[in-house]
């Protein structure tokens, strides 16, 4: 079989479970469910495959973006792009704020972003968080939930990197939905932001959830004790749980 076809056999297959998960009513939506290349969909035994890095939802204004669907997004998924890596997002490829500190933590923290599975909580696009009231919130939470619920058995999943720690963000979301009580903190390094991270079991399965403040407006880059802070938290459950 050529790589053309092994490629198209993916597409199909990661749809399906698109379709599966959150219903084919929804693909019409302005959106998106991959950040990452179709290839970081399947299992990688390797330190990055554990990794499962989290946005809230997709930026953008979805009235402008209204045939940036869903459905459109998951017919254009292919092995080479990224993107937080090859996006064009109202800058050069590559070069807009979150993406340069989205890729700045990855290279401090010796990760590799190319090879991370990268998604959001939601798939509907909004231009802010706020854009969607609390019961859209949790509609479209709920609904993908299932969908991440997959990926995590699929990629054996250890730590979530959760991009935001407010109230409406990736990192609140689980931490609400598994009741998790004990929560440790680390000042950022700005203002009074914190970086926070939790232990939880889902599906029977230990992870660690690591939380950023939003990396549209916040830099890793220089902060050695949050670098360090974070690379320790995710090597000693690493190490820990294999």
């Amino acid at each position: 079989m050529n790589i053309i076809k092994i490629i198209i056999m993916k597409k199909e297959e990661f749809k399906i479970i698109v379709e599966e998960k959150i219903g084919n009513n929804y693909l019409s939506e302005s959106g998106a469910v991959l950040y990452s290349s179709l290839k970081t969909t399947e299992y990688n035994s390797g330190p990055t495959g554990r990794l499962y890095f989290m946005g809230t939802n997709p930026g953008g204004n979805p009235q402008s973006m209204k045939d940036s669907t869903i459905n459109k997004h998951l017919e254009e998924l292919n092995d080479n792009f990224n993107e937080y890596i090859n996006g064009i997002w109202n800058r050069e490829k590559g070069q807009s704020p979150l993406q340069l500190h989205i890729k700045e933590l990855f290279d401090v923290l010796h990760l590799d972003l190319e090879n991370t599975f990268s998604t959001n909580l939601i798939f509907k696009r909004s231009s802010t968080i706020r854009m969607l009231n609390d019961k859209e919130f949790k509609d479209w939470a709920d609904m993908c939930w299932d969908f991440h619920l997959n990926f995590f058995i699929e990629l054996d999943t250890k730590i979530i990197i959760t991009n935001g720690i407010g109230i409406k963000s990736t990192f609140m979301y689980i931490k609400n939905k598994q009741m998790v009580t004990n929560l440790d903190y680390l000042n950022s390094g700005y203002s009074n932001w914190r970086i926070g991270k939790f232990d939880v079991t889902i599906q029977n399965k230990n992870m660690r959830v690591i939380g950023l403040p939003h990396l549209s407006y916040y830099s890793i880059k220089n902060k050695i004790e949050q670098q360090n802070w974070i690379s320790v938290n995710i090597g000693n459950f690493l190490n820990k749980i294999i």
